[in-house]
This record gives C-alpha cells, sequence and structure tokens, in this order.
C-alpha cells in the first residue's frame, strides 16, 4: 500500500509540474475532463484522510494522501483555461473564472493539507483533528461560491 501511495505521490509531483505546458495544449473538452478527474482524485484522497480525523486510518496513509491532495490543487489551478468556461458538463459558475478569490481557494487547499500532512508525518493525531477541518472549509468555500447547483 505504501508503494501505491508513493508512486501517486510521484505522478502527481510530475503532473503538477508538467501540468501549465499540457493545459495550454490541450482542447477545452479535453481540459474539462482533466479537471473533472483531478477533482475525483481529490475526492478519494480525502477518505484516508477523514478516516485518520475520527482514528479509523492509519496517520500514514493520512499524510500520504495529504501530500497528493497538495500537488492536487496545484494541478487544478492549471484547470481553468479560456474556452472551458461554457461548456456542457461543467459545473463551474462563470465567475470561477474571473474571481481571484477562486484560484485562491485552491491555495488554501494545498496550504491545508500541508498542515494536515506535517500532523501525520510527525505523529500528531490532536493537531490532525484540530487541522483537518480547514481542508472541508476550502473546499465548502470554493463549491458554496463557485460550483453551480444541481
Amino acid at each position: 500500500m505504501r508503494l501505491i501511495h508513493a508512486i501517486a505521490a510521484g505522478i502527481v509531483a510530475g503532473s503538477v509540474l508538467a501540468a501549465p505546458v499540457f493545459a495550454q495544449q490541450m482542447k477545452p473538452e479535453e481540459l474539462l475532463k482533466a479537471r473533472q478527474g483531478l477533482m475525483e482524485a481529490v475526492r478519494m484522497q480525502l477518505g484516508p484522510i477523514f478516516g485518520a480525523a475520527k482514528g479509523a486510518a492509519p496517520l500514514s496513509a493520512a499524510a500520504d494522501s495529504a501530500d497528493i491532495v497538495v500537488g492536487l490543487a496545484h494541478a487544478l489551478k492549471t484547470a481553468y483555461a479560456k474556452g472551458t468556461e461554457d461548456l456542457p458538463g461543467s459545473n463551474a459558475k462563470p465567475e470561477a473564472f474571473s474571481d481571484p478569490k477562486f484560484l485562491a481557494g485552491y491555495d488554501k487547499l494545498a496550504d491545508a493539507a500541508a498542515k494536515v500532512a506535517a500532523d501525520a508525518k510527525a505523529n500528531n493525531a490532536d493537531a490532525l483533528k484540530a487541522d483537518v477541518g480547514a481542508i472541508g472549509d476550502a473546499c465548502k468555500g470554493c463549491h458554496d461560491n463557485f460550483r453551480k447547483k444541481s
């Protein structure tokens, strides 16, 4: 399991470095699919993080997942390019493409996840429990303000 997380972390790290270049070369429809895939990847990583906060998952899994969320948050910032604003299937409101607070939300997510990763690596479950809410707050802030209601 540790190997899988290490491989995933490496893929995320490579993706973060390459994301701006690839985003410029992708068709809008491809970029939307990539954005949706990255969001799903974030969602998948939240299980071990929130599980550790409840004492139901190991801190090592939370550390790995939180590190992955940091990379995904940075990659997601590149996935809101011109041409993807009005595509069918997009849940992003038009304001997501013009309001600087939107992309700053991904910085908040990355910062919160980095703090949780540090807590988990320090084997400090109490700090992790105290800090994990900031991840949820970052997600909720963007979803409440910049996501279309379905």
